[in-house]
């Protein structure tokens, strides 16, 4: 290799001397006798260890050849494709054969070479020094194998380009966890345990996550420490032009199978681009498994995942017959559920208001809450949960599908009160409080459990007897059969807990703790300080369980407020 080596600066000595754009003198010039060593001008680069060129042989006759560069991956970085670009951009260009080419896997009409650019170091190399590229194991047997494995090491070390956050292979991969096997999720995840893997496989089979956030209700393991170290890796939609060999390989939900898929997936993007998803199905192997991974790849960044023919009902107006076919529930469950709004004439307004109740459990929550909603955007509602609408109303079928069918046809509306041309006043009074068109006609709650009571009495413009029981009783409400005032025209204002991955900041900062102060029990309003930092936190990850709420309000010393309102604290 060394003999080679010199060989090779030897000739660019020559290059570099005669400076010459006659590439026929170049190629008469060199007789290298035993190397076969050829010169070549760039046509394109197309990707940064792939290139067009027109290569020369020794007669100065040009043929067009695709070059893949020997023992590296650059997994269709931008930044690789930029840094070979830069460095070929109107250079001539020397190519190496490897002896133990025969060992390669070459893709049909593609030559596998090293390249040279007035330099000892191939582009290989420079590229993995770099940390631009990744080794591929596929070229193991290659002559400098050895050296392209110390360049990737130590760029490894010195924490350069793929390896600047992380210095180990997990670092440039991923995993679609919509998608992928146990062994995927424990082998590329940190600190994730089997029973958090199965958690992952299990949540999915009956409610396909639709952000990455969602993983942390999957399992109560699923720390705020955990996904700040996982959230890079993790996607529910994969981005098929960009994602790595790892990522793809999850899609597959079977390592073998995805390990060959993958692998063609990878190969045929160096050289092509991908222009549309169908495409994809015309990669080798993929023609019969394309349907069955179609709904998880996009060709851009897309965060979120639409379930497509998911089931949607509004629980607060769905009769139980469409709770049962929408989600299988027994007729007690779905006839407490149902108890609970007509009976008292209250609106649910939370999941985790009815998991306190006792009418959900946890496992309901987790595998069902694609299927339930508590208001209805009437502009983008499906069919389905438009009829659940009329679930409590006293209505045909027939009847009920001809208003559905309306305001469909009438969509889009700029506020909900242009409904009342498409349905009868009647029926739009009826769903009124079930609906919206805009943000900013969702209602705002306030949390009648842990806030200023005197508020509460002047929102509810309660009698003196019914202030007084209020006022002095220190009941706190979970059924709303318990609550001794009349709430019939503010059953939109208040809560029995708050959402905290949801509530307003009006709801928040409506928030008071019964505290021990100067000798006596008082009620401190929530910090403003405290209400920013929830609002900061579910931002960037929901929160799921007491542990996160509780450091915060550590964080200000107001762990007694903590708590005396945890009781009435949700996150779904």
């Amino acid at each position: 290799m060394k003999k080679l080596l010199h060989y090779i600066s030897i000739i660019l000595v020559f290059i570099i001397v005669l400076n010459s754009n006659n590439l026929s003198i170049f190629a008469r010039s060199i007789n290298e006798y035993d190397l076969d060593i050829t010169l070549a001008k760039v046509v394109k680069v197309i990707s940064g260890e792939a290139l067009e060129v027109i290569e020369y042989d020794k007669s100065g006759k040009g043929h067009v050849r695709l070059i893949k560069m020997i023992g590296i991956n650059t997994d269709s970085s931008m930044e690789a494709l930029e840094y070979t670009y830069n460095r070929v951009k109107g250079k001539k260009i020397m190519l190496l054969p490897d002896s133990n080419d025969s060992t390669f896997n070459e893709l049909d009409g593609w030559s596998y070479k090293y390249v040279y650019i007035l330099s000892s170091k191939s582009l290989s190399e420079e590229l993995l020094d770099n940390g631009l590229a990744k080794i591929d194991d596929s070229f193991e047997k290659a002559e400098q194998f050895s050296e392209l494995e110390k360049a990737e090491l130590k760029a490894k070390e010195e924490k350069k380009g793929i390896w600047e956050k992380y210095n180990d292979k997990k670092s440039s991969i991923g995993v679609n966890i919509n998608t992928a096997t146990y062994n995927d999720l424990l082998d590329v995840l940190d600190d994730t345990t089997t029973s958090m893997a199965h958690s992952i496989v299990n949540y999915r089979k009956y409610n396909p996550f639709n952000t990455i956030e969602e993983i942390k209700f999957s399992h109560d393991e699923f720390t705020k420490d955990w996904f700040d170290k996982n959230k890079n890796k993790i996607s529910v939609i994969t981005n098929i032009g960009t994602a790595s060999y790892e990522e793809i390989k999850s899609l597959f939900n079977n390592i073998e199978l995805g390990s060959k898929l993958a692998n063609n997936i990878v190969q045929y993007r160096m050289f092509n681009f991908i222009n549309s998803i169908s495409e994809v199905r015309k990669i080798p192997g993929m023609y019969n498994y394309f349907s069955s991974i179609e709904e998880f790849i996009d060709l851009k960044l897309v965060k979120d995942y639409q379930e497509q023919e998911v089931k949607v009902v509004n629980l607060n107006t769905a009769s139980i017959k469409q709770i049962r076919r929408t989600c299988y529930f027994s007729v007690y469950k779905a006839d407490q559920i149902v108890k609970e709004r007509n009976k008292q004439k209250y609106i649910i307004k939370s999941l985790g208001e009815l998991e306190k109740k006792g009418y959900l459990t946890k496992y309901d929550v987790r595998h069902y809450s694609d299927n339930f909603s508590l208001i209805t955007n009437i502009n983008t509602a499906k069919e389905h949960e438009l009829q659940s609408l009329f679930g409590f109303i006293d209505i045909t079928d027939d009847a009920r599908d001809e208003y559905v069918k309306n305001i469909i046809n009438n969509r889009p509306y700029k506020a909900k009160i242009n409904l009342r041309g498409v349905i009868s006043s009647k029926y739009y009074n009826m769903i009124s409080p079930y609906i919206y068109t805009i943000d900013s006609e969702i209602p705002q709650y306030i949390n009648i459990n842990i806030t200023d009571r005197n508020k509460v009495v002047e929102l509810f413009n309660m009698s003196d007897k019914e202030a007084k029981e209020y006022k002095n009783n220190r009941i706190r409400y979970r059924f709303s059969k318990s609550i001794k005032f009349n709430y019939e025209n503010n059953a939109s204002d208040f809560s029995l807990v708050t959402n905290l991955n949801n509530a307003s900041r009006y709801e928040l900062e409506n928030i008071y703790g019964r505290v021990w102060k100067d000798s006596k029990y008082q009620y401190i309003k929530i910090p403003k300080k405290i209400v920013d930092d929830i609002i900061t936190f579910r931002e960037d990850q929901p929160f799921c369980s007491l542990e996160e709420v509780s450091k915060i309000f550590s964080n200000h010393k107001q762990i007694n407020m903590y708590n005396n309102i945890k009781d009435y604290l949700v996150f779904y």
